[in-house]
């Protein structure tokens, strides 16, 4: 999915029942996918991403994906 988006903002990752492991994080996997050519930004907090998203061109599509509370980036998006 990170290859084919025209940029890709990467949140921290959710930790549903697991313990938090430091191999794996949002900028681990935003690292990788960069290093295979793909536009991708690792953001720490759903205030970063949203202020990232400011930056982009009016009728951007944007899809949120992922488990937890992801879907309130797109709430407070669509309530701006």
């Amino acid at each position: 999915a990170l290859a084919k988006a025209d940029l890709a903002l990467v949140a921290p990752i959710y930790a549903a029942r697991e313990k938090p492991d430091p191999a794996v994080s949002n900028h681990a996997l935003a690292s990788a996918a960069y290093g295979l050519g793909n536009p991708v930004e690792a953001l720490d907090s759903f205030d970063a991403i949203r202020e990232r998203l400011h930056k982009e061109n009016e009728g951007t599509l944007i899809i949120t994906m992922g488990a937890g509370d992801i879907y309130k980036v797109a709430e407070q998006i669509t309530e701006e």
